[in-house]
């Protein structure tokens, strides 16, 4: 009787060491080895690699469809809704394949003349991460490249005012019934220091008119009766294709206020 139940106790031994190793094997099979998922949160803004044309081409044919080439996936939307054409024309096809875009115009690029894509810094990458800041890429139809610049700063009440949304438009440029002002010319933004720069300008047989404004609803319009903004009619005159006009000063007005500004402070 003894000796059974030793044989017993030993059995039951191996029986429960056998199930502790089948239940650490099974274990070991369902937990992951290394770091928790998910890795590291994507910080990195987004940047165009290349673009074709090529900024700075010139003689490109009119009817010749636009790519881009980003640093990584993209949000599609968000690209999509960022790009625009100056002068303003439709774009009519969007095809992507990985990081690259191919985008068809929905019309014949104007002869002879400075085109220039525009990528706003609403653009962000499959993350959400936004691109550094608004780019832009010229290229001609003709054989040259516009080379003219309107830059400055804008402040309220003294102080520079950053991320604001400024066009450069040419007359005449006004409220619609609403009290609205819609994207109108070349289009920039502020830095920290309140500064933009535009790029790219063509010749014009009148000065500029400049719109900046705070884009509070981020609809892309300046809408007066609740953003900050200012409407600075005359403002810059570019005569030739290599013309600067800096150091324009643009004091914005708060919302509901009377906008427009009678000339831009220019050295």
């Amino acid at each position: 009787m003894a000796e059974r139940n030793r044989r017993d106790r030993r059995n039951t031994a191996r029986r429960v060491g056998a199930a502790l190793v089948t239940l650490l094997v099974l274990s070991s099979g369902c937990a992951k080895i290394g770091p928790p998922g998910g890795g590291p949160v994507d910080s990195v803004s987004p940047t165009v690699l290349s673009t074709y044309p090529a900024d700075g081409d010139v003689s490109v044919p009119r009817g010749a469809a636009l790519e881009l080439a980003f640093s990584e996936e993209m949000d599609r939307d968000s690209v999509e809704q960022a790009l625009g054409l100056l002068p303003p024309m439709p774009l009519a096809e969007f095809e992507w394949s990985g990081r690259r875009l191919a985008v068809t115009p929905g019309e014949a690029l104007p002869d002879s003349s400075t085109i220039v894509l525009q990528l706003a810094g609403t653009a962000r990458d499959r993350h959400g991460v936004s691109v550094a800041g608004p780019a832009s890429f010229a290229f001609s139809t003709g054989t040259v490249v516009d080379l003219g610049v309107i830059a400055g700063t804008v402040t309220s009440a003294g102080s520079p005012v950053r991320g604001a949304i400024v066009w450069a438009c040419p007359p005449p440029v006004a409220p619609d019934s609403l009290g609205v002002v819609r994207s109108c010319g070349y289009a920039g933004s502020t830095d920290e220091a309140g500064a933009f720069r535009l790029n790219h300008v063509a010749a014009a047989p009148a000065a500029y008119s400049i719109v900046a404004f705070v884009d509070g609803d981020t609809n892309g319009r300046y809408d007066t009766g609740t953003e900050d903004g200012a409407l600075v009619p005359g403002a810059a005159i570019v005569a030739t294709a290599t013309d600067s006009v800096v150091g324009i000063g643009i004091a914005i007005a708060p919302a509901g206020i009377d906008s427009l500004v009678p000339g831009g402070e220019q050295p």
